[in-house]
């Protein structure tokens, strides 16, 4: 089976390539800049494995969540391609891919930067979610968390000062969610890739920006 995987989630954008064991990564974007790099991307890699586009069986995508422009960019890309070739689609939560990838830590709070000074969240013991994703502030998660708790990913970072202060360990890597380890969940997890392509849709948990900032332009003129 070949596979297409695409993450755009956060700042970076990546795409990865799988056939049986061989897998491929390659980073198309670090500055957001998701809609240029992550087509002639796709076309590089398949290109360089000798794959015609037609030859991807399933493509895997993150859809969220994260921020606003590039999940659109990203779900959009994935859903036109899954129409245009006719192969399966299988959705992914760039929480989970990074709760994948740190599985070794057993307490753990997957931590993706939202901006406007909140993170998406999401408490993980070994392989199961212990609650759904949320959107809250860092203060609000740092008192939150156990003190036994790890936390990963680039919200951590960003606001390494407020968790460190509450007493938490920070995990340096991975920032970001690895479209490879997206491969392997669903993958491992046999999950069901015969989902309708109008089900496939962004899990943004908020407002985008533009409208956050019209609400708070509309109270201010009242």
């Amino acid at each position: 089976m070949k596979i297409l995987s695409i993450e755009t989630a956060t700042p970076v954008a990546a795409v990865a390539l799988a056939e049986g064991d061989d897998v491929s990564v390659v980073e198309a974007s670090n500055d957001m800049h998701h809609v240029e790099s992550l087509i002639p991307t796709i076309e590089a890699m398949t290109s360089e494995r000798a794959w015609s586009m037609s030859d991807i069986d399933l493509i895997v995508v993150d859809i969220g969540p994260g921020l606003f422009t590039g999940l659109r960019v990203g779900v959009a890309t994935a859903r036109s391609l899954a129409a245009a070739l006719g192969c399966a689609i299988a959705p992914v939560s760039s929480l989970e891919v990074l709760a994948h990838e740190t599985v070794e830590q057993a307490d753990r709070w997957v931590v993706i930067d939202a901006r406007r000074r909140e993170v998406f969240a999401q408490h993980f013991h070994a392989s199961r979610a212990l609650g759904e994703p949320r959107v809250m502030s860092p203060e609000v998660l740092g008192a939150a968390a156990e003190p036994r708790s790890v936390l990963v990913g680039d919200g951590a970072q960003r606001y390494r000062d407020i968790f460190e202060s509450a007493g938490l360990t920070l995990l340096d890597d991975p920032l970001s969610p690895n479209p490879a380890a997206a491969i392997e969940l669903v993958i491992g997890a046999k999950r069901s890739s015969g989902i309708a392509l109008e089900a496939i849709v962004p899990q943004y948990l908020r407002d985008p920006d533009a409208v956050a900032n019209f609400h708070v332009l509309d109270r201010f003129q009242r």
